[in-house]
């Protein structure tokens, strides 16, 4: 069996909806990469800066 492979790209403090939708004509390799795999929004914890953010991305715990 071959490695498994995992991209994770964070665009911290952006919308979404700016890369998926509104500017999906200019980035064709974001539409590109999340056709090919998984994405997803992250809820931010309380507080909602950079730091616990990320802790929570990494480990799935608030």
């Amino acid at each position: 069996m071959g490695i498994k492979r995992v991209l994770v790209i964070g665009l911290d403090c952006l919308e979404p909806g700016l890369v998926f939708e509104r500017f999906a004509g200019r980035l064709p390799t974001f539409d590109r990469l999340r056709g090919m795999g998984r994405w997803g929004r992250l809820r931010s914890p309380v507080p909602a800066i950079t730091v616990p953010a990320w802790m929570v991305m990494a480990t799935g715990y608030d």
